[in-house]
């Protein structure tokens, strides 16, 4: 496995998996969308916001 450090441009893909990963989880109230990206983004501070709103 080759790991490497976040580039800027991993931003998007980042995103998406969390959004993905965290999508249609049972603790979310049936049609909400997940919560789970934009805790990661308050969390990751000092860092642009990867386009989820």
């Amino acid at each position: 496995m080759l790991l490497r450090d976040e580039r800027p441009d991993d931003a998007f893909a980042i995103t998406y998996i969390h959004y993905a990963a965290c999508t249609g989880h049972s603790t979310h109230a049936p049609g909400s969308g997940p919560v789970g990206p934009h805790i990661v983004d308050r969390l990751s501070a000092g860092r642009p916001s990867r386009g989820l709103s």
